[in-house]
């Protein structure tokens, strides 16, 4: 009886009109009637996006929008720019409107572009098979926490792994409780579908990582698919800590500072050695490098501090002889020789990690290469030490260093390699060794399974993403099946990316599906520590009252400059549409 009642029909029919006049449909019964209003429309459109562009130039710049009084406002000097420029449709746009009608507010400059940008990346998400999430938190320049949040998923359009940075939320309190709320709401206000969430990326402090209780877990419980995944970048960073564990190699390292920072003290001393690289605790590459710099430049260090012992007062010599006398003895020669040797090793490794494209499997088999590296140089261990020496006598011998003594070093060398390798172990577990199942569809690992090993793969991938995945058990043995039957060289098998899989397994839509869910599982939180660099430029200490609504929409644009400049225009036309169906 409601269905056919005629109020019904009649609302129905109303919401059906107004729909299609709002996506643009069909003109409006105003339009049709008025001949002059769709040239006033354009006109507006025009006037509007003059406007939306002020505001994007000063976002894709990270520039202000205004001060503390809109006299001085970086936007409203804009704005009289381009009216002193000619531009005449905006000129007409101040001209005549009502000042609550100039289309300049706080809102109009806060929001819409954020809001369009957003959208967008929700919208794309949404269509993908899953994502993972990303966050972080860091203390800005007013004292405020910030909450980086970001997504990890396949791009169908573009066809590559992408870690998209979607806002900064502000915390209130830093509980489990509150932290792990503001995930969730904050991802369902967006409208984001978290039943496709298969994952959660944070770094390893206990109140975010922790087993019991802590923020992963309260997720987790929520969303069963979205495992916690320990950013591999951090692991490999603690790794690196855990060697301070030898006495010998935390005084090496705080020594290394010390050189470092006394020669960046001056520009004299500069000049002398070059620019040393900073040796930096939270820019993981720079560790690595500045060790490796510091070891090719040693013989110059040595021989500058020769000439500032000669030269300088009597306050620098006295520093000099010290630094002099620590940086030449037989122990730190050694353990800087030794640290240099395998810095260099794990130097591109901690670049790469830091990569969009890295994948768990990477990861994975990655780490377990390097200990097999240097669980080999273990079992030669004195074969690698005698190198060393050569390397050490060679270049000491001509500044008459005496490394006579060195040889009987040899006993912090061994010590150094069973620390590397049990803490490579020890951060890198199999804790999500089961949903790891997922990678085990490249055939270069199913190949050489037999039929119960993949039976039991099978089951642990539907266990983890069945409701992902409709029909695996049937297409998972055609696609293994179809492997096995190649005569495709495991050379050539090992060289296929899980990109490239999506290609070959078009016809076997399920086992796609997979290959994108493997591919949205994220190694590392590189993309949310990313995003604070972006922070840092926009509120500065010279604008730390910039209101957190504001910061998240300018960062928003920032970050995403180069997608935005690529297809400018098309941006702003949607931004106007945006603020026209506002209006409405």
């Amino acid at each position: 009886m409601h269905m056919n009642s005629g109020w019904h029909k009649d609302a129905i029919e109303k919401s059906n009109n107004f729909i299609s006049v709002v996506t643009n449909k069909t003109k409006s019964v105003e339009e049709l009637a008025n001949e002059n209003l769709p040239k006033l429309v354009q006109t507006n459109r025009a006037k509007l996006k003059s406007i939306v562009s002020c505001v994007l130039f000063c976002a894709l710049h990270d520039l202000p929008l205004r001060e503390e009084t809109n006299s001085n406002a970086v936007f409203d000097d804009l704005l009289q720019f381009r009216l002193q420029s000619g531009d005449e449709t905006l000129w007409k746009r101040f001209e005549g409107a009502p000042k609550n009608a100039t289309c300049v507010s706080h809102r109009t400059q806060n929001d819409l572009c954020a809001k369009v940008l957003r959208n967008d990346l929700i919208n794309t998400i949404n269509n993908t098979e899953s994502f993972s999430v990303l966050a972080d938190k860091s203390m800005d320049i007013a004292g405020t926490e910030q909450l980086s949040l970001s997504a990890r998923y396949f791009d169908h359009v573009t066809n590559v792994v992408r870690e998209d940075f979607l806002e900064f939320t502000p915390l209130a309190t830093l509980d489990v409780k509150h932290i792990s709320n503001t995930i969730i709401s904050t991802l369902s206000a967006w409208g984001l579908n978290l039943d496709k969430m298969v994952g959660q990326g944070y770094d390893g402090c206990s109140m975010m990582a922790g087993k019991i209780g802590r923020v992963q877990k309260i997720i987790a419980e929520k969303y069963p698919k979205a495992r916690f995944y320990r950013c591999a970048s951090h692991r490999l960073n603690l790794v690196v800590n855990d060697l301070n564990t030898l006495p010998e190699v935390r005084r090496a390292i705080g020594t290394i500072k010390e050189g470092i920072s006394f020669f960046q003290g001056s520009t004299q001393r500069i000049v002398l050695v070059g620019n040393l690289q900073k040796l930096c605790e939270t820019r993981w590459s720079e560790k690595h490098k500045s060790i490796r710099k510091f070891n090719d430049k040693f013989l110059e260090i040595v021989e500058a501090l020769a000439i500032l012992h000669k030269e300088g007062d009597r306050e620098t010599s006295q520093k000099v002889r010290q630094l002099y006398c620590t940086l030449t003895s037989p122990t730190f020669i050694l353990t800087l020789k030794v640290i240099a040797k395998y810095s260099a090793k794990l130097e591109p490794v901690t670049s790469i990690l830091q990569s969009v494209n890295i994948n768990l499997l990477e990861v994975s088999e990655h780490i377990q290469g390097i200990v097999k590296m240097l669980l080999d140089d273990r079992e030669n261990a004195e074969g690698k030490f005698e190198m060393i020496m050569k390397s050490t006598e060679s270049n000491y011998s001509a500044l008459g260093i005496d490394v006579t003594g060195i040889r009987q070093l040899k006993s912090l060398f061994i010590p150094y390699l069973d620390f590397l390798v049990q803490s490579l172990q020890e951060q890198f577990t199999e804790d999500n060794k089961a949903s790891f199942a997922i990678f085990c569809l490249h055939p270069k690992v199913m190949k050489s399974q037999s039929n119960l090993d993949v039976k039991r793969i099978i089951e642990n991938i539907i266990r983890f993403y069945g409701n992902l995945l409709d029909n695996l058990t049937e297409e998972a043995w055609t696609w293994i099946s179809m492997w096995k039957r190649n005569k495709v060289t495991e050379g050539d098998i090992a060289q296929l990316s899980l990109t490239d899989l999506l290609d070959i397994a078009k016809f076997i839509p399920t086992v796609a599906s997979a290959l994108k869910i493997a591919l949205s599982l994220l190694a590392t939180t590189c993309s949310a520590e990313r995003s604070f660099s972006t922070h840092r430029s926009v509120k500065m200490w010279l604008r730390p009252t910039m209101a957190d609504n504001r910061l998240s929409c300018l960062c928003m644009v920032s970050v995403h400059h180069d997608n935005i400049k690529s297809e400018e225009e098309s941006f702003i036309e949607k931004v106007v549409d945006s603020y026209g169906k506002d209006l409405r």
